[in-house]
């Protein structure tokens, strides 16, 4: 049986403790203040503030936003309905046109669902004081995305760009160990490559899009240098994707061939060394990452020099006529986006 806690890292507990930590002061803040205040409404007002908290700053902005301009069109759409619509049983009807309007909207628009929140808590209240439910419940959504986003912006913020980039790091992490897996499985280790294949792309997948995400809401850093990042690093993985599928065809590409199997051996051991540096691993090496491309570009030199020399004795064997070729073509697509990624940097 899984281990449903086998793919939760570090960060994921940080994410959570921080989104746990807000939530809870967010909620207590807000009733703190409704109460003080003396208003009403507060399920409304708190569920806002719970919502709006978010895991960066930049994304607390645009939920504040889509929170405060949705929750003003459940409130239109739900006056509506009530005001048509009488009172008693009149009420379910007064809910069905309501979240068939907001929920209609919410399909187009994602974002402005929370909407329906708005809508029900208007659709639920008396015809005879409309207007001073409608009030009363957009004040406690206002003041509750306010209390939100400001908690948010001061307990334990966290940047989007930030998050970006240290979420892009991750990816590219996972590249170098998604690259030696397809080295080992090229190689003929083919248990163990595809093992460590799978592991990595999963973990790859995984950061690049919480990576893309944070990038889309970032509003105050240069978000063009890490989308150019985030693009590298695509790139490398789609370069990494032809030689994980060239290896799966054949096999071992290195069949009768020591001198290719060790210069495919000195290609994992130095893309794994450069992508870990270039993911910001101290430990990975101290040479510069320019300098450790170039050591990649002229081991992978010598495997295409190798890969000929093994065409020319024998180009009847498959995997020297057709495969060994594309190997070294996607090895050449891996070196060109590293050299982008390290440009990125």
């Amino acid at each position: 049986m899984p281990n449903p806690f086998s793919d939760i890292t570090k960060d994921d507990v940080r994410d959570a403790t921080r989104l746990a930590i807000q939530s809870a002061v967010s909620a207590a803040a807000l009733f703190v203040a409704m109460k003080s205040l003396d208003m009403g409404e507060r399920f409304v007002g708190v569920l806002t503030a719970v919502f709006v908290v978010q895991t960066t700053v930049g994304t607390a902005m645009t939920t504040a936003w889509n929170r405060t301009a949705s929750s003003v069109c459940g409130c239109v759409i739900g006056i509506v309905a009530l005001a048509v619509l009488p009172d008693g049983y009149g009420t379910a009807g007064a809910l069905a046109g309501s979240m068939l309007l907001m929920n209609g909207i919410g399909g187009l628009w994602p974002e402005w669902r929370y909407g329906v929140v708005a809508a029900v808590a208007l659709a639920l209240g008396s015809d005879e004081n409309v207007v001073q439910t409608a009030i009363d419940r957009t004040l406690a959504i206002g003041l509750g995305v306010v209390v939100g986003f400001v908690v948010t912006i001061t307990i334990w913020p966290e940047k989007a760009s930030t998050r970006a980039r240290r979420n892009t790091d991750r990816a590219v992490r996972a590249l170098g160990e998604y690259v030696a897996g397809v080295m080992m499985s090229a190689r003929g280790e083919e248990r163990t490559g595809r093992k460590r294949t799978r592991e990595a792309r999963d973990r790859y997948e995984s950061r690049m899009n919480t990576a893309r995400d944070s990038v889309a809401h970032v509003r105050i850093a240069d978000d063009e240098a890490l989308q150019t990042r985030i693009d590298a690093a695509r790139r490398l993985y789609h370069a990494i994707a032809i030689v994980d599928r060239v290896s799966a065809e054949a096999g071992d590409l290195t069949t009768d061939d020591d001198t290719l199997a060790d210069r495919i051996e000195t290609v994992r051991e130095r893309l794994t060394t450069l992508i870990q540096t270039i993911a910001g691993d101290e430990e990975a090496s101290a040479d510069d990452p320019r300098t450790q491309l170039e050591a990649v570009r002229a081991i992978i030199d010598e495997c295409g020099a190798a890969s000929r020399d093994s065409a020319t004795e024998d180009r009847d064997t498959p995997a020297e006529g057709t495969l060994r070729p594309a190997l070294i073509f996607g090895l050449c697509e891996i070196e060109e986006s590293l050299e982008r990624l390290v440009d990125a940097g």
